[in-house]
């Protein structure tokens, strides 16, 4: 059992100078989940078995005579750099932090916690485990620093921020309509509910644009949520054009609207927020990744991105209103380089993909076409090749992991995926498109962007055509 055999050898931490062997049989790994890392040398012979996942992560790993794995169990062995550097997700099983130097923030494993770290002066760290949190030779904690210990049950949280990093409180997080949780005063919230890969999320909240976000492992949930724009109050039995501060432009015909089957004659509030696709902070809070599902296929494509706009048209009591007919849209010109033609999708919140609904031509300075539903998200896009592209970073951190998210922002594109943390390995995979140049980013403030990026650039590297393409490793000075 796991707290048998960290009991046997006293501590499993980072020493690198130092080598580690496990000898068979009296050192079998049985039942659980173990790992062994941060040494200099792991030397192991010993038996796996009982459905166990063990895995070694060292710069020289030595498998000898008598080294056996058992049916249903499973050895992961993977060389690193030295330096003691901890490979951990939050939530990862155990998570050893031996060797390392906390900052301020949430540490949480489902199972154990290894500490033999430093935490600094002024820094605030909360330690979680769902079993068992030990503190081994080496932990200390400066004057003025302070930590809490807690057993607690490891679950999924998230957070929710306006683009100037101020909390967003009452926020509902969403599950095909069923209301998962609500954010706190911090913008924090918890899900219990299980998720599986494609589910997606819907952050709602009064004078926030939607956003939908389609669930991949390993997914950083910290939201960014823009404020709606300019409203206009309109008498809907007249027709409008409505120009907004942003540049977007609505043309509404007279008796567009309908509430509950009946053609609406009250007071109606048009309020449409724009984003723009050159600007990080507006790509980042999007109402949806930059995916679009391909027409008649079930292939998704990458897109690069000419404007998105959201259009609200309620009563003063909030109540949406259906659209009856077409309006038209125009959306400013924001590159020379804008094609003649540009698609018009809008957001598919079942999916959270984006669907193809129409054109817009490109007048020289606007580009114009129709929507046929308000209440909804709409995008100027253009797809930057005919599929998706998978590309593979490894991440080190040189003083340890603490919740970093790591995204991809395109250069000679626009779009952005992200934000994601590293699996057991250490590894992201990042959409993008094709032969393009991207900036990979990491550690997001909001209000001013990623604290740490590196220039990529796709054509200094051999496509897989078969999976992810590997782009190497990217050590991230923190």
């Amino acid at each position: 059992m796991l707290s048998v055999l960290m009991g046997y050898f006293g501590t499993l931490s980072a020493q690198c100078s130092d080598t580690l062997i496990i000898i068979s049989p009296t050192d079998d790994v049985n039942g659980g989940t173990v790992v062994f890392e941060g040494y200099q040398t792991i030397i192991a012979s010993n038996t796996i078995t009982n459905n166990t996942d063990a895995s070694i992560y060292a710069p020289n790993i030595l498998l000898q005579n008598g080294m056996y794995v058992a049916s249903g169990s499973q050895l992961f062995a993977k060389p690193i750099e030295a330096g003691c550097d901890p490979t951990w997700s939050p939530c990862d099983p155990v998570i050893d932090l031996s060797g390392t130097t906390l900052s301020s923030g949430t540490i949480q494993a489902s199972d154990e916690l290894i500490v033999a770290s430093t935490i600094p002066s002024e820094a605030n760290v909360i330690l979680k485990a769902g079993q068992r949190i030990q503190l081994n030779s080496g932990f200390s904690a400066a004057t003025g620093a302070t930590f809490q210990i807690l057993i607690e049950d490891c679950v999924q949280s998230g957070e929710v921020l306006d683009l100037n990093n101020a909390p967003i409180a009452g926020v509902e997080v969403r599950l095909d309509g069923i209301v998962l949780a609500i954010t706190d005063t911090d913008g924090i919230f918890e899900l219990s509910t299980e998720l599986s890969e494609g589910d997606v999320l819907a952050f709602e909240r009064d004078g926030y644009v939607k956003v939908s976000k389609v669930f991949r492992e390993n997914l950083v949930l910290v939201i960014l949520m823009k404020e709606r724009g300019e409203s206009f109050s309109i008498n809907p039995e007249d027709a409008h054009t409505l120009t907004y501060d942003s540049g977007l432009i609505l043309e509404i015909p007279a008796e567009a609207f309908s509430l509950n089957g009946e053609k609406y004659v009250g007071e109606a509030v048009v309020t449409a927020t724009t984003f723009d696709a050159t600007n990080q902070m507006d790509l980042i809070s999007a109402p949806g990744t930059f995916i679009a599902e391909q027409t008649g296929t079930d292939n998704l494509v990458p897109l690069t991105s000419y404007g998105m706009a959201e259009v609200l048209v309620q009563t003063p009591e909030n109540i949406p209103l259906e659209l009856d007919t077409e309006i038209i849209i125009v959306f400013p010109l924001i590159s020379d380089e804008t094609p003649e033609t540009v698609n018009l999708y809008v957001l598919n919140e079942a999916t959270g993909y984006w669907s193809l609904s129409g054109e817009l031509v490109n007048n020289g300075n606007q580009l114009q076409g129709a929507i046929n539903t308000v209440n909804s998200a709409w995008n100027a896009d253009e797809p930057c090749a005919d599929q998706l592209i998978c590309v593979e970073v490894n991440i080190q951190y040189a003083n340890g992991n603490f919740g970093c998210g790591i995204g991809a922002l395109g250069l000679t594109y626009q779009g952005f995926d992200g934000r994601h943390s590293p699996d057991q390995n250490g590894n992201v995979q990042l959409m993008v498109c094709p032969n393009s140049v991207f900036e990979l980013q990491a550690c997001f403030i909001a209000g001013s962007g990623p604290v740490y990026t590196q220039l990529i650039d796709l054509n200094n590297f051999t496509p897989n055509p078969s999976g992810c393409t590997n782009i190497g490793t990217w050590v991230i000075q923190n």
